[in-house]
């Protein structure tokens, strides 16, 4: 973000604060107190630094724009106990629900924010004049140097009040700098610690230090979440040094069976999901809903060794919605600020999901938009997250809650997920380039093609989501051609299918795989006995079935055509079996030999599957070779 960006969302953020204290009048005189210092920077230091970045003819520097950045994170975490101090005035979802948001709790924190505040200001004012001071031409001004070291190195380490964070500050990241980013941080503290952190440690650091997604991490960020503990012992905890888990023996010694599945809505309209939560309180489940995204941070905040347990076993699911008024504008007062509308938060269900990921939660969370669900592309850049505004989808999400079930086929797990419904299966087709022997079309199908095996890689990287929930969904197969022309017909790949079947199955995919190959080819593709789910024919009438039989959604077609019998054309030397006698599908079935053994094929799958032995007795007796 520019540095004016940066100055606007803070002058922004002042005003929707002083909107906020004037609309809820309260006689508290925390909020008096809050109220003057806001006004005061608002006023007196903002507005005037805003005209100055406005007119072009200066630049902020970057102490400043540090500056800026400390105030921003602090009025952040005002504008949330504000609207915590809110909600715990309602008082309407319970006690249980409700004790940890303590009114006089929340003033202390406020109390502690308008000290941040105060400290955060100060050192802004301070650089503002060092930089106007060298700025100005004087013939008497002293050294411009020990002036501006004097306030960064006193001034700037005063927003920190942990003597470890100060002195790793100014040994690793330099007292003239009040921020950085989170692989400058994650490079210092492996340097001044003399330890190699976690390869997730970069991305811990920026979730859970930039928690409102600034783009930075601050000194004051660093020194909140490090508390009064030693700084080696707060990035253990995190986890982004690794340590022995006996630390963690209470969790690992849990019952999971003592343990009620937990679920976290977020949502300023909860009536609008009225039949997911009656649902829910209808099962074995614990509900807790929030209004506002400070509100549900509280409470996991002080719910955590609960909800630690929970995660761990996958007893907690999280549901938010993505755009939330977080203002109560009941009271019409009017205001010289700013509109109250700023309290629309269009970034509310990647805030929540952004705080959970930044503590380690690996609670699978949902976002349930509507109107906005395109702005939720941000899911894809978290794991276990999805977005979606279909009930179907959302009943997908919690039914193995609600069901007690630990399977999950993650249908939920994209971005703007539609029901499974309106979702056509999909075919991935690596086909010849050079040959049009056979076409796809008429089949109700959603069809990806793709000309080698280097393309059909880049097609399931790029769109890895999709593919996995079409996948465990069973709406997913995979036909490719054994042979690749590649340049001229005389050059040709013919380990196409082999190698795109190794790492579709390397990479977790359990999906259907057929490979449709020239006569001359056949004997290479024996490799398919080493895999489940697979098979290769040349008969164009084979693929057909198998693509029928993806349009219908089945999942259990291999009776219908995937069973070769003595009457196949082939030699019986050229018969092979997939290994692994759970969903058998042979080679190199003819469109014959489907049809004269559709009967023997249906009165005997379930007794293949089930007993091998059996089914290569069958086999004797017609001729074949045993395996």
């Amino acid at each position: 973000m520019d540095p004016i960006s940066i100055l606007t969302t803070v002058i922004s953020t002042t005003s929707f604060l002083l909107t906020w204290i004037d609309q809820h009048q309260s006689k508290e005189s925390v909020f008096r107190d809050l109220r003057t210092t806001l006004d005061n920077v608002h006023s007196g230091i903002l507005l005037p630094l805003s005209s100055v970045g406005a007119s072009g003819s200066s630049q902020l520097e970057p102490n400043i724009v540090g500056c800026l950045r400390t105030v921003q994170e602090v009025l952040f975490r005002t504008r949330d106990h504000l609207v915590v101090w809110e909600d715990s005035r309602k008082i309407k979802s319970g006690k249980r629900l409700w004790a940890f948001l303590n009114p006089a709790v929340v003033l202390d924190e406020l109390k502690d924010d308008k000290t941040q505040l105060v400290s955060s200001v100060q050192i802004l004012s301070a650089s503002i004049q060092i930089s106007s001071f060298i700025r100005q031409p004087s013939a008497v001004s002293p050294p411009v140097e020990p002036s501006r070291t004097l306030v960064s190195s006193s001034n700037n380490l005063e927003v920190a009040s942990n003597r470890d964070v100060k002195d790793f500050w100014a040994a690793e990241i330099g007292t003239e700098t009040s921020y950085c980013s989170a692989e400058f941080l994650h490079a210092a503290l492996s340097h001044h610690f003399d330890k190699t952190l976690t390869p997730e440690a970069k991305e811990i650091l920026s979730f859970r230090l930039d928690e409102y997604g600034v783009g930075c991490t601050t000194l004051a960020s660093l020194d909140r979440f490090v508390g009064q503990q030693p700084l080696l012992d707060a990035l253990t905890a995190l986890g982004v040094i690794q340590v022995n888990e006996s630390s963690r023996s209470t969790i690992e010694n849990a019952d999971p069976t003592s343990i009620k599945p937990i679920l976290i809505m977020v949502d300023d309209e909860p009536e609008n999901h009225r039949y997911t939560i009656d649902l829910v309180r209808s099962y074995n489940v614990d509900l807790f809903v929030f209004t506002s995204t400070a509100s549900a941070k509280t409470w996991i905040d002080a719910n955590e060794a609960m909800l630690r347990i929970a995660d761990k076993f996958g007893r907690l699911r999280c549901i938010s919605d993505n755009a939330r008024w977080e203002q109560d504008a009941s009271v019409s007062t009017p205001s010289s600020y700013q509109s109250p509308s700023i309290s629309l938060n269009i970034y509310a269900g990647e805030t929540i999901l952004r705080y959970l990921r930044g503590r380690q939660y690996s609670a699978p969370v949902l976002i349930a938009a509507g109107k906005s669900i395109m702005k939720t592309s941000y899911v894809l850049d978290y794991v276990r997250a999805g977005s979606t505004c279909y009930l179907d989808v959302l009943m997908d999400f919690i039914h193995p809650l609600i069901a007690d079930d630990s399977g999950d086929e993650e249908w939920w797990l994209d971005f703007n997920v539609q029901p499974r419904a309106h979702t056509k299966p999909m075919l991935l087709w690596v086909r010849d380039p050079g040959s049009n022997s056979l076409p796809i079309s008429g089949q109700g199908l959603r069809t990806a093609v793709v000309a080698s095996f280097d393309e059909a890689q880049e097609e399931m990287k790029k769109n890895s989501h999709m593919y996995r929930r079409l996948g465990k969904a069973n709406m997913l197969r995979v036909l490719c051609c054994e042979t690749q022309r590649i340049l001229l017909p005389a050059t040709r790949n013919s380990s196409t299918g082999h190698a795109l079947l190794q790492y579709i199955r390397s990479d977790g995919y359990d999906c259907p795989f057929l490979v449709f190959c020239r006569s001359d080819d056949l004997p290479r593709t024996e490799y398919v006995v080493k895999f489940r789910n697979t098979g290769s024919t040349v008969h164009p009438s084979v693929v057909n079935a198998f693509l029928k039989s993806l349009s219908e959604r089945k999942h259990d077609d291999y009776a219908l055509w995937a069973v070769q019998v003595h009457t196949c054309s082939f030699s019986p030397k050229h018969f092979f079996l997939s290994r692994g006698a759970v969903r058998v599908w042979a080679m190199w079935a003819s469109p014959k030999s489907l049809n004269q053994a559709g009967h023997v094929v249906k009165g005997r799958s379930r007794q293949i599957l089930s007993d091998r032995e059996s089914y290569n007795d069958s086999l004797a007796q017609s001729s074949c070779p045993q395996l």
